[in-house]
């Protein structure tokens, strides 16, 4: 394996973002991963699901949790400790690297990339590639680079390379559906607050396009 392959591997792998440990997770953090556990039902294909990048694997857990007759194949660079927990029968993990997938192309009905993009070096050559895994549909979940909540934190401080929304329409490249949510995983002193700051994004739809983050479904 090349130098510069090891590099490549070493930012793909992703733990959670609150850092929680066991199942089933917090309240406020389970509030904030339904969120996208729910787009997920009620917008994808019914079948096999591959998410590429899983870290623990919690929205995995809970898809499979709500919908049995789909089958979930959770893949992150390495093996999470919480893979370990006792999970649903239509959910399985596995270690492998993004740039060398043990899979044939069409083998799933959903692919599915949560923040993974932004840590690629080449994004637009990883989500060809990764998309010819897909027999019906492309999901994208990416955090909005320039939410005016995250955007310190996140961009500035934690130097994430997250993408505007017109940077991430050229990477998908392809008609697509794009659904705006804000949902944060709030500090307890501020929760009650934040959540209010949410609801309020979500609802103004002049706010739409700054919304932290942007869901992306696309045909392969």
């Amino acid at each position: 394996m090349t130098k510069k392959r090891l590099q490549r591997d070493t930012i793909i792998g992703r733990s959670h973002l609150s850092g929680y440990e066991d199942w089933p997770p917090p309240e406020h953090v389970k509030e904030h991963l339904d969120i996208f556990v729910n787009f997920i039902n009620k917008n994808v294909a019914s079948g096999t699901i591959l998410d590429l990048g899983c870290g623990d694997g919690s929205i995995d857990r809970l898809i499979a949790e709500v919908s049995p007759k789909r089958i979930i194949t959770g893949v992150d660079l390495e093996a999470h400790q919480q893979w370990k927990i006792k999970k649903p029968k239509n959910l399985k993990f596995k270690a492998a690297s993004i740039y060398d997938l043990p899979f044939k192309e069409k083998s799933f009905d959903v692919v599915i990339m949560k923040d993974v993009l932004h840590h690629m070096p080449e994004p637009e050559k990883v989500l060809h590639d990764v998309a010819k895994l897909a027999k019906k549909q492309v999901v994208i979940i990416e955090a909005n680079r320039y939410n005016p909540i995250s955007y310190v934190r996140m961009v500035k401080i934690a130097k994430h390379e997250h993408f505007s929304r017109a940077k991430l329409k050229r990477i998908v490249n392809k008609p697509a559906v794009i659904t705006t949510v804000e949902t944060h995983v709030w500090p307890t002193k501020v929760r009650r607050a934040g959540k209010v700051t949410d609801v309020v994004f979500n609802k103004l739809s002049v706010l739409e396009n700054l919304r932290n983050y942007n869901l992306v479904i696309f045909e392969p």
